[in-house]
């Protein structure tokens, strides 16, 4: 009894460091893949990613990876500063980047872009019910919302010397104004729609 108790437990250690052991793959964009990588080259990197018994090959331009961490611990980076592609960061520089790109992804949330795009459309939305204009009331929102400034947040805890670095500030803006710009979009078209639906229903 105790040899099956035991047998089981081997298995399931070996299951267990078989799915665990798996390499990271970081993109410029600040997202992260993980999967086996089969082969990797200056060109071309090969990963497979299993999901749920589901095996993919996927690949990949090795131009947009970072870095590749493998699972034995060794890591491999991929970027190289390259002017005629317009990558001019060095790579610590490219490193803060990446990590304000991943902080604006994880933290950063747009709350009330989304709750004025709502209120603005809203509001102008039943105002401009039946006017030619009323297409036009959430690309105004927008606009306006992307020239406004961006808070950095330090939810991550990041060192000074990272939040104080301009790249790590120019990829958290990036992704932060992406983020803006979308939830400044939909809510003020969501806003807008049931403005004019309002107005409509009040005549």
């Amino acid at each position: 009894m105790r040899i099956y108790h035991l047998l089981l437990l081997l298995i399931s250690i070996f299951v267990a460091s078989t799915v665990i052991a798996q390499d990271t793959l970081t993109f410029l964009d600040g997202k992260t893949r993980i999967g086996k990588v089969l082969n990797s080259t200056v060109l071309i990197t090969k990963i497979e990613v299993t999901k749920k018994k589901n095996t993919k090959l996927k690949e990949f331009e090795s131009s947009e990876i970072f870095k590749i961490n493998y699972a034995s611990g060794v890591s491999d980076t991929l970027y190289v500063r390259n002017a005629e592609k317009e990558f001019f960061l060095t790579i610590e520089e490219m490193h803060f980047f990446i990590l304000g790109e991943q902080d604006a992804i994880q933290n950063y949330h747009p709350r009330v872009s989304a709750i004025g795009g709502l209120i603005f459309g809203g509001v102008f939305g039943y105002v401009l019910n039946d006017g030619a204009y009323v297409a036009g009331v959430p690309l105004i929102y927008t606009i306006g919302s992307a020239v406004s400034p961006v808070k950095i947040n330090n939810l991550s805890n990041r060192s000074v010397s990272i939040l104080s670095s301009p790249a790590y500030q120019e990829g958290y803006i990036k992704i932060a104004r992406t983020k803006k710009a979308f939830y400044a979009l939909a809510s003020s078209a969501v806003g807008t729609f049931f403005g004019v639906i309002v107005a409509h229903g009040s005549k």
